[in-house]
């Protein structure tokens, strides 16, 4: 629909609106059109949660290696961090990037039929 496009183009895809904000609004969106059901939204909000910690750990920290903890990106959220690579870690990122995305795509399909019978 016209209105799916605008939002993609204009506020998603939008460089000078931080991702934090995108992803509120998003919720917003989904919450007060109905798309998605309380416990999905739910899954969905704390996945996308988890998202944006993993995007600053990888944006803004620095990938150290050493003998006793191997592999990891130290970051600063309030204070030090230190996010372990993993395969644990990169299995759970895998799982939450395709439900997220499944997820997404169910509001979008939503969406498109509310816009259908309108």
């Amino acid at each position: 629909s016209e209105r799916r496009v605008i939002f993609e183009t204009e506020v998603l895809q939008s460089s000078s609106l931080p991702l934090s904000a995108k992803k509120e609004l998003a919720l917003k969106v989904l919450k007060s059109e109905e798309l998605l059901s309380g416990k999905k939204r739910n899954k969905l909000q704390g996945y996308l949660a988890k998202i944006l910690v993993w995007r600053n750990a990888f944006a803004h920290g620095r990938i150290q290696y050493d003998n006793k903890h191997k592999c990891f990106v130290k970051y600063y959220s309030g204070s030090p961090k230190r996010l372990m690579l993993t395969d644990d870690l990169w299995g759970e990122v895998e799982l939450v990037f395709t439900t997220s995305d499944t997820l997404l795509a169910e509001a979008f399909q939503a969406l498109d039929k509310r816009a259908q019978k309108s």
